[in-house]
């Protein structure tokens, strides 16, 4: 077995009935879960800024994909326990909150440590598992988006003023883990369109997968006591641990070179522009999760985490358009239909057949990767489009046949 946290809950979930979620759910469903256990007693250093290494992640996708393993982590967050006392390590909040039902759980979700001088320190740090983020915020709320985008940096102090109570709520270093699920759907229905430029959507980590894992419902699972236990003795070490990570000098120089080339490769949907100027911080949150992940220790970040970091964060930057492409929720005939009124006005403007390449590229900032070629197929059959030159890969539309043309 690997010594690695990530990998054994990776073959942990494989061994149970959670290997009916999306790999890529379940691995960072498992950095989710070290990263909550890391709370506000691990960080990174940067110059004069440190960096704790809590996220928000999101899995995103369709109802039926998988979201369910979130439960899992809740359940081994629960399960952790001082090694040294027996007390349960974390305090991992309910289902359902409010903003002030949220604020007063973290402010009862006092922990206190001894720091790496032998003193005691005392902070609030809440784990937040929900299957439904939709439970978490069920309505447009600027005022608790604005709550999450602050408490997400770790501040030193948070303090709020009751409406209806007069009472002054007021948390010494309050931090917040947050592992939920979403569908498409609700972003389309809850948030606007500026949501995505505010500061949520900046520290957001959206995990999509539109795949639906089959299974043989009769399927025998072997007992995966040793790694469950395995995994609850490192959550129990994380949650003993305190200082800071150090970086290698190779790990040093692999950043700051990625960080002054610019961050290659840069997201270019709109969308994600603002996200874009966080990612730098989430390489080193990734980076701090992975080398505690590897080693169980603060013997620091080596140039092996940096680079774990990168494709952990490339990869699902990769799938993060899909998200904004299923937010439309068009099913195939009306993105057929707009396909064939913009070819047509495409085609009349230039008086040439339309490359097949700007067809696909229509079709694709409108609807999942998955479902492309499906779509196009169906505008064919239908008689909306038609090759005029497969070796040139040339299009027309064919307006008179088209049920929708005017």
């Amino acid at each position: 077995m690997s010594d690695d946290l990530i990998t054994d809950w990776f073959a942990y979930t494989s061994a149970t009935q959670d290997d009916r979620s999306p790999e890529i759910y379940r691995k960072w469903s498992g950095i989710a879960l070290v990263a909550g256990a890391m709370e506000r007693k691990i960080w990174v250093r940067t110059g004069m800024n440190r960096t704790y290494c809590n996220l928000y992640v999101l899995l995103v996708g369709p109802s039926g994909t998988g979201k369910f393993i979130v439960e899992t982590v809740r359940e081994f967050w629960n399960t952790t326990r001082d090694p040294f006392t027996q007390a349960k390590s974390f305090h991992v909040a309910s289902d359902s909150l409010t903003k002030a039902s949220l604020i007063d759980a973290l402010g009862r979700a006092r922990q206190v440590k001894l720091d790496e001088k032998g003193e005691t320190v005392e902070y609030h740090s809440l784990l937040v598992a929900s299957e439904e983020f939709k439970v978490l915020l069920p309505a447009y709320d600027m005022e608790y988006i604005g709550t999450l985008e602050r408490i997400w940096n770790s501040p030193p102090r948070h303090v709020e003023e009751r409406r209806f109570n007069v009472k002054l709520v007021e948390i010494e270093k309050p931090q917040l883990n947050i592992l939920a699920g979403v569908q498409p759907s609700y972003f389309a229905t809850v948030f606007p369109e500026e949501v995505w430029a505010t500061g949520l959507a900046r520290r957001i980590v959206m995990v999509y997968s539109a795949e639906r894992r089959i299974r043989d419902p009769f399927t025998e699972y072997p007992d995966p006591f040793v790694l469950r236990k395995r995994i609850l003795e490192k959550l129990a070490r994380v949650s003993v641990m305190w200082g800071e990570l150090r970086w290698s000098p190779e790990a040093r120089k692999y950043f700051q070179e990625w960080v002054l080339a610019g961050e290659p490769p840069v997201p270019t949907h709109s969308r994600m522009i603002p996200y874009n100027t966080e990612r730098a911080r989430f390489i080193q949150k990734l980076a701090g999760i992975s080398a505690v992940s590897r080693k169980i220790d603060l013997s620091g970040i080596d140039k092996i985490d940096i680079e774990r970091a990168l494709e952990w964060l490339f990869e699902i930057e990769g799938k993060m358009p899909e998200v904004f492409r299923a937010m439309q929720g068009k099913n195939d005939w009306a993105i057929v239909e707009e396909l064939y009124h913009w070819i047509v006005g495409a085609y009349r403007k230039s008086a040439k057949p339309i490359p097949g390449g700007r067809i696909i590229e229509f079709i694709g900032e409108r609807i999942t990767a998955d479902k492309v070629e499906r779509t196009l197929a169906l505008a064919v059959r239908t008689r909306a489009i038609e090759c005029v030159d497969q070796g040139a890969d040339l299009w027309k539309p064919l307006a008179k046949q088209f049920r929708t043309a005017e």
